[in-house]
């Protein structure tokens, strides 16, 4: 003789799942908090070293608070917002030069201006044991050289877009004297050159563990450069996988 079933009530929707829309928005609060205390973290971070900026970094400190505060803003506020004002700018005062010069004359003075800051820039400073005249006026004379070998070799010379090549050497010239001849500058790549030589000093210290003290210390290629190759990606691949990669981009 079977046994009757028992009739049981269904599971109330409570129980089996989550409202989605209660869902959705826990977690967009949850968002809008952890930005929330992490703004305030660096904020109060960055306010307490303003007060010994007389004896401690504070610039390093500052330009990474401003990074991630610039990054939060943005998610609120959408970036084209700010290139508004501008573009604006931009284009009724820089923009506006070039029109004033001949179309026929433009790429000659662009040529001409681009030469005078480098000549004007390389050998007026004076000359130190470590950075002479002649050291500087080689370097301008290799630059030449490259890029008429560049030209040369070229399959299709009527394509080459001059006006791009003389902003990337003006834009170039100018970096290299905002890292050379500014303490800002000079601080600012000195402090990433030191995280890159500690992040590939990981790479002799990984194969060290693998092999040897002295493996790692082989002057061969093989040890040398694909460790790091491998620890870069494998760190690029990790910040992607857990989204951290995104959040900065």
């Amino acid at each position: 003789m079977e046994k009757p079933e028992l009739e049981t009530d269904p599971p109330s929707p409570a129980t089996t799942s989550e409202n989605p829309s209660r869902s959705y928005y826990r977690k967009l609060h949850i968002k809008h908090i952890t930005r929330t205390l992490i703004f305030l973290l660096f904020t109060g971070w960055i306010a307490g070293l303003l007060f010994h900026r007389h004896d401690k970094n504070w610039l390093i400190p500052f330009l990474l608070w401003l990074c991630i505060a610039i990054r939060i803003i943005t998610f609120y506020i959408p970036v084209r917002h700010a290139w508004y004002p501008v573009r604006f700018i931009w284009h009724h005062s820089a923009a506006r030069v070039p029109e004033l010069i001949p179309p026929a004359l433009r790429l000659s003075m662009a040529t001409l201006g681009v030469l005078t800051i480098y000549t004007l820039f390389t050998f007026l400073p004076p000359s130190v044991p470590q950075n002479t005249r002649a050291d500087r006026g080689i370097s301008c004379l290799g630059l030449v050289v490259f890029l008429l070998l560049l030209w040369v070799t070229s399959k299709k010379r009527s394509a080459i877009g001059w006006y791009t090549v003389l902003v990337g050497m003006l834009l170039q010239f100018l970096i290299a004297l905002f890292v050379l001849r500014t303490k800002v500058g000079y601080d600012i790549f000195n402090f990433i050159s030191l995280l890159a030589r500690s992040l590939l000093g990981c790479t002799k210290a990984g194969v060290a563990f693998l092999t040897n003290d002295k493996t790692a210390n082989t002057p061969i290629v093989f040890f040398l450069v694909l460790p790091s190759i491998v620890l870069f990606v494998a760190l690029v691949q990790f910040l992607y996988y857990y989204k951290i990669l995104q959040w900065f981009v």
